[in-house]
């Protein structure tokens, strides 16, 4: 480093010499006179061979150095530059590669999406139908084979119903899932041999495909049929549902008690039992809800808890049955009535001015069709909401239902069209009701009906009405006809010689859905209609069919007084009780307890004795709830006791329960002995509980005889 920089500092010398020589000539000129520009001069002179000195030609390895560093110094500002560059393109790049990628994320989700759909609409129904090019005797054997898959899924439901009342798949007391399963393979077998019938093992012949699929829709079509279950039945686990249906089938004893509960796939039933959504009278909201929310009686919903189990296993066999058919059976699902008429309803739908009427109520008919297969309704709730068309034409209709299910289907639309069509131009009309006509190959009639005028017509309208009453909401059967209306003094009053025609003619055509008749208020007719309704209703078995509120909807259509009507219903009823009680007197129970006990019977059960003025004997200081206003009654049967409390509001409800283990003490007073009843079972969520049912004595008479119903009961052996 020295050496670098020693010629520098030589100069550097030299010139700090000179001008410390020139400071002091310029300092003494005076003194110094001429000698002075000597000093200047040699001054001078030394600095210019200094300069001349340091102008000496480089080495060339100096002159080689230099360049070296020049080069390096432009090599760095160049590296500098490239690395600036570099920073930007690679902050430009990533800010590209995370644009990229949301946008991959998003086409990802899309894909994801389009791909379920597509899933989804794989399930729906097909452009062209696949039996399209089968000739007419195809698909007549088609047919004929998916009527023997309904009646074989019917008998196999009677035999697995029968075997859960016998105990069959829990032989140690525990619940063994492999039985059940054993059972559903032997179904899907048999259903798999009507299409197949010379195959060995026609469930490994399905592909991969087939099968996922096949699960994923009785996965979906199961979950519709548990949601229509009771309170949580579906949170249930399979030890605890099964337990819950084997009670239910106990409780009915025989599959021919709880078979009027089940659903219909035959002839006309399966479509008119579901298809009624326009209609007031549907299947299950006013069976339960109205009655529970309405009175909340907790042993009144038992009944109800117990057809739905039954139906449960109809309903599970009905799913395995026909996703197995769907699998072999071609387009097993769509040959059907009630999706022909939902296909039908979307049709009628597309070809007149969208309406909100016309929208609402059809998706309340879609929404109460029993279809096969779960995506076809919602196939069918995308065609309302798109107001388009499910294009029934591609289904054969002609081909696959009987003479009845067609004409059913035509009287749903004439009724459908009529009420909430609009935008009813006669070419609009006249085109779809030649297409409507050449499917079902039934004549359709769009005219309004004008009210009977006569006394006779009018009275046929009423005992049609009376008859679909029966059929629709009763679910009583076209044979029972003839018994039950003939108790009716509509009926009687009816010439005789019109009778046995009337009776046959609704057998033969049936009216599967209620039709309210078209009476004139004011006529007596009206009145005694509504007579011979509520008497239907409360003397036709199942009791606790329809509600009232529906009773009071058809009262109101006629302009009755909804008091006297409905004080009508409560004189039927305790009229019935009355009957169908021993020796009980029961004028003094309250509406809603003759209503409640009623519906608690068993259709040929009879009360043994009634008892009123009951209290309850709670321990010193308990909480008594809601129990202590209010009536109470105990009501005894054949082989129990039940205490029921009638709230002030008539919400009936049992809160005990007892057997003949139960015990009884008299309890002496001034004027009269009043009996304890302690044992049995407690159906109320309190702490402590009472400690014993306290019945009141009556003055006057004695306690023995008093009570000699209920000591009878306690004494016999258990």
């Amino acid at each position: 480093m020295w050496k670098r920089h020693a010629r520098t500092i030589s100069i550097t010398l030299v010139a700090a010499g000179v001008a410390v020589a020139w400071g002091c000539a310029i300092a003494a000129h005076r003194s110094l006179g001429a000698l002075a520009w000597g000093v200047y001069l040699g001054g001078l002179l030394a600095l210019v061979g200094v300069f001349l000195a340091s102008r000496r030609e480089k080495s060339a390895a100096e002159v080689e150095l230099e360049k070296l560093r020049k080069a390096l110094d432009r090599d760095r500002g160049e590296l500098d530059k490239r690395r600036r560059e570099m920073q930007n393109f690679t902050d430009s790049a990533e800010a590209a590669l995370e644009k990229q990628g949301q946008l991959i994320d998003r086409r990802e989700r899309e894909l994801a999406q389009k791909l379920i759909v597509f899933h989804e609409w794989l399930e729906f129904p097909q452009p062209v139908g696949k039996e399209a090019s089968q000739s007419q005797e195809d698909v007549a054997e088609l047919t004929k084979k998916d009527r023997q898959v309904l009646e074989l899924l019917d008998r196999s439901a009677k035999q697995i119903y029968e075997n859960i009342r016998n105990n069959k798949y829990s032989p140690t007391g525990e619940f063994e899932p492999k039985l059940v399963r054993r059972e559903a393979e032997q179904i899907a077998i048999a259903v798999a041999r009507v299409y197949r019938p010379g195959s060995e093992n026609p469930l490994l012949e399905t592909s991969i495909d087939q099968l996922l699929r096949a699960a994923g829709r009785t996965s979906l079509h199961l979950l519709v049929v548990l949601d229509r279950m009771p309170l949580g039945v579906k949170e249930y686990n399979f030890n605890s549902l099964y337990w819950y249906v084997r009670h239910a089938t106990r409780a009915y004893g025989a599959y021919k008690t709880a078979e009027p509960y089940m659903p219909y796939f035959n002839g006309a039933y399966y479509l008119s039992r579901f298809a009624m959504g326009a209609s007031p009278w549907t299947l299950a909201a006013w069976r339960l809800v109205s009655e529970l929310s309405t009175r909340g009686a907790k042993k009144l919903a038992t009944h109800w808890f117990n057809r739905h189990a039954t139906s449960l296993v109809y309903d599970v066999v009905r799913v395995l049955g026909f996703e197995v058919a769907g699998i072999f059976g071609g387009d097993f699902r769509h040959r059907d009535a009630g999706w022909i008429y939902g296909a039908e309803l979307t049709e009628l739908i597309s070809r007149f001015p969208l309406s909100r009427d016309a929208l609402s109520h059809g998706l309340k008919e879609v929404g109460s069709l029993q279809v096969r297969n779960e995506y076809d309704r919602l196939f069918l709730y995308q065609c309302l909401a798109a107001h388009a068309s499910a294009q029934p034409g591609r289904f054969q209709a002609a081909l696959h239902l009987t003479p009845g299910e067609r004409r059913a289907i035509a009287q749903r639309l004439e009724k459908f069209f009529r009420a909430f069509i609009h935008g009813k131009t006669d070419e609009r009309t006249a085109a779809w009701r030649a297409e409507v006509e050449q499917r079902l190959v039934v004549k359709l009639d769009l005219e309004a009906h004008p009210v009977p005028t006569t006394l006779e017509s009018q009275r046929r309208d009423a005992i049609r009405s009376l008859a679909s009453f029966l059929l629709a909401v009763k679910e009583r059967e076209p044979e029972e006809l003839a018994d039950l209306l003939g108790k009716t003094p509509l009926f009687r009053e009816h010439p005789a010689d019109d009778r046995k025609k009337l009776l046959e003619e609704l057998q033969e055509a049936p009216p599967f859905f209620y039709e309210q008749p078209d009476l004139d208020p004011s006529s007596p007719l009206a009145k005694k209609y509504l007579d011979d309704l509520a008497r239907l209703a409360v003397r036709v078995t199942p009791y606790d069919v329809p509600s009232d509120e529906l009773l009071d909807d058809v009262a109101a259509y006629l302009r009755a007084d909804a008091k006297e009507f409905q004080r009508n219903l409560d004189a039927q009823r305790e009229e019935l009780l009355q009957e169908r009680s021993r020796r009980a007197p029961v004028g003094n129970l309250s509406p809603g307890a003759v209503k409640a006990i009623l519906h608690d019977l068993e259709p040929e059960e009879r009360l043994s004795f009634l008892y009123g003025d009951a209290s309850l004997d709670w321990p010193r200081g308990a909480h008594t709830g809601p129990y202590s206003q209010g009536e109470m009654w105990l009501v005894g049967r054949e082989a129990r006791l039940a205490l029921w409390h009638v709230a002030d509001n008539g919400a009936a409800a049992v809160i005990w329960i007892g057997g003949r283990d139960v015990s009884f003490q008299r309890l002496r007073g001034y004027f009269s002995d009043d009996l304890l009843l302690r044992g049995g079972e407690w159906k109320i969520d309190f702490a402590p509980l009472p400690e014993a049912i306290r019945l009141s004595g009556q003055m006057g008479r004695r306690w023995e005889p008093h009570f000699h119903p209920l000591l009878d009961f306690c004494r016999q052996p258990g």
